[in-house]
């Protein structure tokens, strides 16, 4: 399709035009409150339509396509000033809108209180001015009516209103349809997760989606709901087509984020996939214009994000929707996990560290179990239920198809662990002084964790801990792993990891020895 003087922008004013109402007919829905919206509006003879703006469309995403056989020739952004009615919200509006009736004006209170009956005049500012039944005019504040009564039974409670407002021009030969594909804040979806352990061997997931529509309605709408998040730049910035910004608002808010405007260099690049505007496309069939790199709806994958689809979605603005999206049954593992993290007592050269170092930390009933579908379980609140009871809560974080994923019950109390860690040896200045570096202590250290399990049945415990430094010994089997350190480290990152069964009221302690390089004082 051949789209010529596309996205021109103009400010005028026209009263009372008719405006098409546009449709939703497709969202992509991210989890952060934005979502990839495509409307349609329908173009029945060629010509020149005006259509409602796509309101706070972020700044890039705004695209204009059309069905097969629609030639568009120009897109303009204008405003438009429509008439209506408003209900009267004071007296004085019910005064001022009533100028010209005959009214029975209940005044002042008590004694004081007396009743006119006179045509309005005027009823500028804090004055009323009556003309009475023998044709004599009278002055009296407004703040000292009580009580209106129309003569006549009527009274006039609503007020004429212009509302000003942003629009799409578009100029087009042809008849079908047009689309608006944008990203707008206003329509989101939160997720969430039943894990249910009743049965020994086997869990059953159950994932939900509460859709939450701040925007136009949604009548029977497919919605694809989206796990992960797109790399969008400009979000904080509304595209200048739809925003009705001025010139400076709008490059205000780019060299708020320290950029140029387009067209003055400026890299200004998108790379977020959106898939509304297959939907576009597909309806549209619109030839070469592509202005999204775009897949299958149907529960698909795009570079780093997967796309769940919940079809007829029926919403109006305001509501929100409970949706089950899928049921799945995985068998679990009980696993107690125990993560020590680094101590980094050998940091404060102040500290006697001589002196044993110890501290306790928590064990968690965690349930471990393989992904059971074939497409991603997002980031998402988890509750654990068993017999109908809820048993603790956590979060479930991403876990890839057939990946293996951790969700934390709650603390084991019955499992306690101690550590203990302390130096047994230091070579002064193993690293000598330079005009560049410090000097360096090589201190030998050995570290001690306890566990023991109080509960009435066998256990399996993780034990994980991290330390600073390169690992000389770990007994019982323990696996390490040294990461890369910085450039500028003289220490590698290293991770030390147990797998344990212990019977009930069985006690056990992980050795390990460490080196680490620290300054000297």
């Amino acid at each position: 399709m051949n789209i010529t003087a596309l996205l021109l922008a103009t400010t005028i004013s026209t009263p009372n035009p008719d405006v098409v109402e546009s449709k939703i007919v497709g969202a992509s829905l991210f989890k952060n409150g934005y979502a990839v919206i495509t409307r349609e509006t329908p173009l029945p003879i060629a010509g020149e339509v005006l259509i409602a703006q796509p309101s706070g469309a972020t700044l890039g995403t705004l695209w204009v396509t059309a069905s097969s056989g629609i030639k568009i020739q120009s897109v303009v952004s204008t405003k438009i000033v429509t008439d209506g009615q408003a209900d009267l919200s004071s007296l004085d509006e019910l005064l001022t809108a009533n100028v010209g009736r005959t009214l029975l004006l209940e005044m002042g209170s008590g004694e004081l209180n007396r009743t006119l009956t006179g045509t309005i005049l005027s009823a500028n500012g804090s004055l009323l001015v009556l003309q009475l039944a023998d044709g004599s005019r009278i002055g009296v504040h407004k703040n000292t009516v009580r009580r209106i009564t129309s003569r006549d039974g009527e009274l006039v409670f609503q007020k004429s209103t212009k509302t000003s407002k942003n629009a799409l021009r578009i100029r087009a030969t042809g008849a079908g349809s047009l689309y608006t594909i944008s990203l707008e804040r206003g329509l989101t979806w939160a997720p969430g997760y039943h894990v249910d352990i009743t049965d020994e061997k086997k869990l059953k997931i159950t994932s939900k989606a509460t859709i939450l529509n701040d925007t136009q309605d949604l009548d029977d709408v497919d919605v694809r709901l989206i796990t992960g998040f797109p790399h969008v730049r400009f979000i904080n910035i509304l595209d200048p087509l739809s925003s009705g910004n001025s010139i400076d608002q709008f490059l205000n808010a780019m060299m708020s984020m320290g950029l140029r405007a387009p067209g003055s260099g400026g890299a200004l690049t998108q790379n977020a996939v959106f898939a509304g505007a297959r939907m576009a496309e597909q309806r549209a069939d619109a030839g070469g214009f592509q202005p999204f790199d775009v897949g299958q709806l149907e529960g698909m994958q795009l570079e780093d994000l997967f796309f769940y689809t919940q079809e007829g979605v029926s919403l109006k603005r305001g509501e929100r929707g409970y949706y089950v999206l899928f049921q799945e049954e995985a068998e679990y593992e009980h696993v107690y996990t125990l993560d020590l993290p680094e101590t980094g007592w050998w940091q404060n050269a102040n500290v006697n560290v001589s002196a044993p170092i110890a501290q306790k930390f928590d064990v968690w009933h965690t349930l471990e179990f393989e992904n059971p579908t074939s497409f991603p379980l997002t980031t998402a609140a988890a509750t654990t239920f068993k017999n109908g009871e809820i048993i603790g809560q956590d979060m479930l974080s991403y876990v890839a198809p057939k990946g293996k994923a951790h969700l934390k019950i709650t603390k084991a109390l019955d499992i306690q662990t101690d550590l203990d860690e302390q130096e047994v040896d230091r070579e002064i200045a193993a690293i000598k002084r330079t005009s560049y570096t410090r000097a360096h202590d090589l201190v030998s250290a050995k570290g001690t964790i306890e566990v023991v399990n109080y509960k009435s049945e066998t256990v399996t415990v993780k034990v994980t801990k991290w330390l600073v430094g390169e690992v000389s010994m770990a007994d019982r089997d323990g696996t390490t792993i040294k990461n890369r350190a910085g450039l500028r480290s003289l220490n590698p990152n290293s991770e030390i990891r147990w797998t344990l069964e212990l019977k009930p009221g069985e006690r056990v302690e992980l050795k390990y020895e460490f080196k680490v390089y620290v300054p000297t004082p």
